[in-house]
């Protein structure tokens, strides 16, 4: 049973550095707009 939680967690892992992969461009692009933008200081 502790196998399978494990392969869970790891296929969460997976699926959420896929999600990542897929939107990595979009969140760097929002960094960097936040970056830009003169109200943060």
């Amino acid at each position: 049973m502790s196998k399978f939680r494990q392969i869970a967690r790891d296929w969460a892992w997976v699926r959420e550095g896929v999600w990542w992969r897929k939107n990595e461009k979009v969140i760097r692009k929002s960094v960097e707009m936040i970056d830009k933008s003169p109200e943060v200081t």
